[in-house]
């Protein structure tokens, strides 16, 4: 499956510890994650890497936008959490993540904030 995003930005990545070519970068302006990520913050995320329990990652579930949660994995049952507790998480077994239109992008391996 194919997530379409617009582009209104380009951010400079350099490790020569990692492919390249499956990084990429959002720039996040809701305040779900706060206090652990702040709007405007950038994301840098590579799109090969799985999360695994406690990691951030950018995640769509059904229509809604990508954005950043974090991926909490006990068992069979997966949770993908915001910080803040003004929004809702959501929960499901991991054998029904397709069913519930959850698209995992990538897992976050930088954040940035512009000074």
């Amino acid at each position: 499956d194919h997530i379409s995003l617009k582009v209104k930005s380009y951010v400079a990545y350099y490790n020569p510890e990692r492919r390249t070519d499956t990084i990429g970068a959002m720039r996040f302006e809701d305040d779900s994650m706060v206090p652990r990520v702040y709007p405007g913050v950038i994301a840098i995320y590579d799109r090969q890497e799985q999360p695994k329990n406690g990691d951030y990652a950018i995640i769509a579930v059904g229509d809604e936008s990508p954005t950043i949660r974090l991926y909490v994995e006990i068992d069979d049952i997966v949770s993908v959490l915001p910080m803040s507790p003004d929004y809702q998480g959501k929960t499901f077994p991991k054998s029904q993540a397709k069913a519930a239109a959850v698209k995992i992008i990538g897992k976050v391996i930088e954040f940035r904030r512009e000074m």
